[in-house]
């Protein structure tokens, strides 16, 4: 179920230097640049120094690795592999890329979003203590739309506990967390959704993705979103729990 990587082969070499100089630069961070160009190259940079970069020829689909070799090449090549990954279905897909914590219960997917280090993978780990519930992304998913329908699919980009299963689920709801001394949970309207979303979603820079882009954000914001407020416990998975699949309340 996973969804369907590269259908051509990866090379990946090691070299002395990564020159960044071809085509113009559409975007760029303290850590990342995006250039545009007949092809796209993604850089990742470390301490201002470029450590890898990936060519990508989106149209079949192939992609070229290059790490800088005085950097661990797995860690590169994972940054670049996201990237490119990323780009990739976002051109070809009705999909959109969100940080977050995915599970599936009960045959449903539901997304746990919010800052990095405030409790997302954690509280995913209570679901799977105490409802048997399975990890479909731990830490970067992609929500593909098919027929209009949102589905959460496994994806190997799973962040730091590579936690991630090869399956496909249809997206039941959306919890943005916060750390809190009590348990609390509240529906979220449209516009705080929107404002929700846009911290934790990747706008897509290619002018052929952004075109789908607004459209696919109107149906996610249809979908059941809530702000829950929590402690590590089970109270707090029920009040989730309870919200989503009403009919066991």
């Amino acid at each position: 179920e996973h969804l369907s990587l590269i259908d051509a082969s990866q090379i990946s070499k090691a070299l002395d230097e990564i020159l960044m100089d071809e085509g113009k630069i559409t975007c760029q961070s303290d850590t990342f640049a995006i250039i545009e160009d007949k092809i796209t190259i993604y850089a990742v940079k470390e301490n201002g120094i470029y450590i890898g970069r990936v060519i990508c020829d989106d149209e079949n689909g192939v992609y070229h690795f290059e790490v800088f070799k005085n950097y661990d090449l797995f860690y590169v090549e994972y940054l670049l592999l996201q990237a490119a990954l990323s780009r990739y279905y976002t051109l070809h897909l009705d999909a959109i890329f969100i940080h977050s914590s995915a599970i599936m219960y009960k045959e449903k997917a539901i997304l746990f979003s919010a800052l990095s280090g405030t409790g997302k993978s954690t509280h995913a780990r209570l679901w799977e203590e105490y409802y048997g519930a399975i990890h479909i992304n731990d830490d970067k998913n992609f929500i593909v739309f098919e027929n209009d329908v949102p589905y959460i699919y496994g994806n190997p980009m799973s962040g730091k506990h590579y936690l991630d299963s090869n399956v496909k689920a249809e997206l039941l709801g959306i919890v943005f967390l916060h750390q809190a001394k009590e348990n609390s949970i509240r529906k979220l309207k449209k516009a705080e959704v929107l404002i929700k979303l846009m911290s934790q979603i990747q706008i897509p820079y290619s002018n052929k993705a952004k075109e789908r882009f607004s459209i696919m954000l109107d149906r996610l914001i249809n979908i059941e979103c809530y702000s829950l407020g929590c402690t590590i416990s089970k109270e707090a998975v029920d009040l989730v729990k309870n919200s989503l699949f009403k009919a066991e309340v």
